[in-house]
C-alpha cells in the first residue's frame, strides 16, 4: 500500500517581515500534493528532536532572520539531517535562524540582496538527477547573495544573471545521512506558480527523501 512521506513546513504568519507563509504553504502542498503530505506550522520555537523525527523532511520557509534560536532548535535541526532527515531550505528559509551551525549545515550565510527583478536561471549541474527535466527559466524574483563555508561540499544545481554576474541561485549537499537542497527562488507565492520551479521543488523534494 502506498504510504505518502510527511514534511514539516517551518514558516511565519502574521509575524512575517518580507515572506508570509500564507499561500505559500497552499502552494507548497499543492506541489507536493501527490506524494508527500505538508503540515505547516509557525509554532517551530520549542520543537525538539523527536517531534522532527516524526516527518520525513523539514522545509524551511521561516522568516525571522533578526531573532537567535535557541540552541535545542539548533540541535535538533543539526541531529535531524545527521540521522537521514531530509531538508528543503527555500528562499529565506536559509536565513533560519541567524545561526552560524545551522548556515553550515545549509551550505552557505546569507549576506544581502539587490532589489528584486527579473532574474534569468541557468542549469549548471544537468547530469543531478534533481535537474533532469529542468531547463533555464525567468522568474521575477529577489537576487539573493551569499557567503559560502568551504568545509561544505556541494552541488550548484543553478545560477542566476544580475548586474551582468552569475551568481549561484540553488545546490544540494550531503549532511551525516540526510540530504539538504537550497533553492533561492520563491519571493512569495506567484514564485511557486512558475511551472519550472515547481517541477523543481518537487525533484529536490524527492531526492532529498532518496525517492529518486
Amino acid at each position: 500500500m502506498f504510504i505518502k512521506k510527511r514534511a514539516l513546513l517551518l514558516g511565519d504568519y502574521e509575524n512575517a517581515n518580507w515572506h508570509p507563509l500564507k499561500e505559500v504553504d497552499k502552494e507548497i502542498s499543492e506541489i507536493l500534493m501527490d506524494e508527500i503530505s505538508v503540515f505547516p506550522t509557525e509554532d517551530y520555537g520549542d520543537l525538539k528532536l523527536e517531534d522532527f523525527m516524526k516527518y520525513d523532511m523539514v522545509i524551511l520557509y521561516v522568516d525571522q532572520w533578526e531573532k537567535k534560536a535557541n540552541k535545542e532548535l539548533i540541535s535538533a535541526l543539526l541531529s535531524f539531517a545527521c540521522q537521514g532527515g531530509a531538508i528543503l531550505a527555500l528562499h529565506n528559509g536559509i536565513i533560519l535562524p541567524n545561526s552560524y551551525e545551522l548556515s553550515q549545515m545549509l551550505g552557505a550565510k546569507f549576506t544581502g540582496h539587490p532589489e528584486h527583478r527579473l532574474l534569468k536561471y541557468t542549469v549548471t549541474a544537468p547530469e543531478h538527477i534533481i535537474m533532469e527535466g529542468i531547463e533555464k527559466f525567468e522568474m521575477d524574483e529577489e537576487p539573493y547573495q551569499f557567503a559560502f563555508d568551504p568545509f561544505t561540499e556541494k552541488v550548484m544545481l543553478l545560477e542566476f544573471t544580475s548586474e551582468e554576474k552569475q551568481w549561484p541561485g540553488a545546490w544540494a549537499l550531503e549532511y551525516g545521512k540526510g540530504r539538504i537542497v537550497y533553492l533561492s527562488p520563491g519571493h512569495n507565492a506567484a514564485s511557486f506558480k512558475n511551472e519550472m520551479y515547481r517541477k523543481l521543488v518537487l525533484r529536490s523534494s524527492k531526492w532529498s527523501m532518496g525517492l529518486i
